[in-house]
């Protein structure tokens, strides 16, 4: 039996089942006070002729993924089956989800990976009671048109991560280089020289992370208060810093960051 009293979005429905309420025209709340005018004890709608609560409504979500013996499983309506490439449904995740690559049973059939792509395979557990994916179906995959959280980037060879942010070289270069030659390695690498901040937070965990820093200076991305310098540091401290002209000034050591 429905529940009326929580927020719903009411327009002209053809028809609402749900138990024993079947309501054949628009309806209309006309209670005096605005907090008994309206609707609550939806459940997420399964097919088209169920009501659609506001909160599924603005998230998109038609098909709950629940856990079925040990497999994340959704049911879809007889008139989206079979499933066809370029199909795309939304899901909305109703049970806590096991660790493993994610997949999904269909009505029975699969499982099929739920991946970014066609080849990047999502954690189950990360996946967040509540968390709404958008699917498109490529024949073999569901991939995801929607990330529920931003996954870190494994870091390059030769580098290690910082934080969650960057990913740092552990050593420095081998060769002493100008500024716009450091610049252009680090380029040829897909990954940039290191900013100045990036260097204090690298040189502040190099004994936990293994960063083989101080010494000798290096350049850094970031610019001094002066037209063509650049910023060296770590001669004698993390913090220890100075500035050089960018072009025909000492070469020196550099190392190269990236995002995560």
């Amino acid at each position: 039996m429905t529940h009326w009293g929580g927020l719903f979005a009411l327009m002209a429905l053809p028809l609402i089942t749900r138990g024993q309420v079947s309501v054949n025209a628009p309806l209309q709340l006309s209670a005096a006070d605005d907090a008994l005018r309206q609707v609550t004890g939806l459940s997420m709608p399964v097919i088209s002729t169920d009501a659609v609560s506001v909160g599924a409504l603005r998230a998109g979500a038609l098909h709950p993924v629940e856990q079925v013996e040990g497999n994340p499983t959704i049911s879809l309506p007889g008139d989206l089956l079979p499933l066809s490439i370029g199909m795309s449904i939304s899901v909305s995740v109703s049970d806590p989800l096991e660790p493993g690559p994610l997949s999904l049973l269909v009505n029975g059939t699969g499982p099929y990976p739920v991946r970014y792509g066609s080849d990047m395979d999502i954690s189950a557990s990360v996946i967040a009671v509540g968390t709404i994916l958008n699917l498109v179906f490529d024949g073999t995959v569901f991939q995801v048109m929607n990330r529920p959280y931003a996954p870190l980037r494994p870091c390059p060879t030769g580098t290690v991560a910082v934080n969650e942010q960057f990913c740092m070289d552990i050593q420095p270069s081998d060769t002493l280089v100008g500024f716009y030659s450091a610049a252009q390695a680090c380029g040829a690498r897909g990954l940039r020289l290191c900013s100045w901040g990036e260097f204090i937070a690298g040189c502040d965990r190099r004994v936990q992370l293994g960063i083989a820093v101080l010494g000798q200076y290096e350049w850094t991305s970031s610019t001094c208060n002066e037209d063509l310098y650049a910023r060296v540091v770590g001669l004698s401290a993390c913090i220890s810093a100075g500035c050089t002209a960018a072009d025909g000034s000492v070469q020196r050591a550099y190392r190269c960051c990236t995002e995560r």
